[in-house]
């Protein structure tokens, strides 16, 4: 699993760019799993976090530390499923619906 993966590479690398390249993930992938699974990458992923925490937007965040959104976005804990990876029960439910589409 991709998770898990991440996890360990970064466990023995302590490198974003790094385990990045062993997993083949991008860099943001990378750090959206760590910050999901509660562990600070950085200085700049704890300011960012610590703002998040105070309640500002990425908007807001991305124009205080002077990084784009998407950045900001990047080092922010993830709240729904990764696609493809741990998908919800309504995915399931419509793969298997498509699967029996496609069967017909």
């Amino acid at each position: 699993m991709i998770v898990e993966d991440v996890l360990n590479v970064y466990k023995e690398t302590r490198s974003i760019r790094q385990t990045a390249k062993e997993t083949r993930c991008s860099w943001q992938r990378v750090v959206k799993i760590l910050a999901s699974n509660g562990i600070v990458a950085s200085a700049t992923h704890e300011m960012i976090l610590k703002l998040y925490e105070e309640g500002k937007d990425p908007g807001e965040i991305a124009r205080q530390v002077g990084y784009s959104e998407k950045v900001v976005k990047a080092y922010l804990p993830k709240k729904r499923p990764y696609y493809g990876v741990d998908i919800s029960e309504n995915a399931k439910r419509i793969r298997k619906c498509r699967e029996n589409k496609a069967e017909q």
